[in-house]
């Protein structure tokens, strides 16, 4: 009996990091004439923190479910706000940011998209 509740604990203490893995996403601007036509995106969900390379900074995660992430940073004393939204079927990634006139989006005050890409998940080679 002690022998299989020690495999029954070992074995939650290994399945617990299923959802601590750092996911990279190679992305693809769907408007050929942008700025930036690739990002790399690496999200890290043992630590709710998502970094979008143009950014220059790690966003806060704010929703993860099995159908999208949403991930909020804010510029403090600029009032200036970054979302981005992905959908984990599609791939779909919008960034979005609140620098003058906005829009509500899912409660959050926006003022334009400045990205839309087309995502997919990616292995390092080393």
């Amino acid at each position: 009996m002690k022998k299989l509740l020690g495999i029954v604990v070992l074995g939650l203490l290994l399945s617990s990091d299923a959802y601590a893995e750092l996911i990279t996403l190679k992305c693809k601007n769907k408007n050929s004439k942008a700025t930036y036509p690739n990002a790399f995106v690496e999200i890290d969900l043992k630590n709710n923190k998502l970094n979008y390379e143009h950014l220059g900074w790690t966003l806060n995660l704010q929703t993860v479910t099995p159908y999208y992430v949403q991930a909020l940073y804010i510029v403090e004393g600029e009032n200036l706000i970054w979302w981005v939204y992905l959908d984990r079927y599609s791939g779909d990634l919008k960034v979005f940011n609140s620098d003058g006139d906005s829009k509500e989006v899912s409660g959050v005050y926006l003022s334009k998209r400045t990205g839309n890409f087309k995502c997919k998940k990616i292995d390092k080679v080393f």
